[in-house]
């Protein structure tokens, strides 16, 4: 379903990821661990398609080159150099960690915001699907200060907490 081969990134002459090649079936999840500059970002950002606007605004203003060479297939087709907004109509979508696009917005509402390209029905089947998958996130609401603060019907009070942050790229 989406197959990365030989995924070379350089920021000038700065190397970001090193012939990276792997494969992710569908309906697998995958996870990117790794150290601070890993590559872990840049990776991400190749396959959503955002490191090509990055590539377009730094050439703009005479910033540094972004250097992509590998391929990006996904269900065969190469979208190596396909546009952000093309990948999202084919299910191609990052939600971002710690930069969110909607701090403000709860999980749900930031899931419904994500099937704005899809009928009520494929929206509603994707939310069950992830609530289904990520269980622990039904309980979870981001706050604008973007932590998380668990609901408990029982208490009269909220609990705070920092709780574990992903970046969940998702290929449906």
């Amino acid at each position: 379903m989406l197959e990365v081969r030989n995924l070379m990134v350089f920021f000038e002459n700065a190397l970001a990821i090193n012939d990276l090649t792997l494969a992710i079936g569908e309906g697998e999840f995958v996870g990117v661990i790794g150290s601070n500059s890993a590559g872990k970002t840049t990776l991400m950002n190749a396959l959503s398609g955002l490191i090509i606007d990055m590539r377009i605004k730094e050439k703009r203003r005479g910033g540094e080159r972004i250097t992509i060479y590998g391929k990006i297939l996904y269900n065969g087709e190469d979208i190596t150099e396909t546009k952000p907004s093309e990948r999202v109509k084919k299910g191609i979508v990052l939600s971002r960690e710690r930069h969110p696009v909607f701090p403000e917005s709860s999980v749900l509402e930031n899931l419904k915001i994500a099937g704005y390209l899809k009928k009520r029905a494929e929206v509603l089947e994707t939310i069950d699907y992830v609530f289904f998958t990520l269980s622990c996130i039904k309980e979870f609401n981001i706050t604008q200060s973007g932590l998380y603060e668990r609901r408990r019907a029982a208490d009269a009070g909220h609990r705070h907490g920092s709780g574990s942050q992903a970046q969940i790229a998702s290929f449906r």
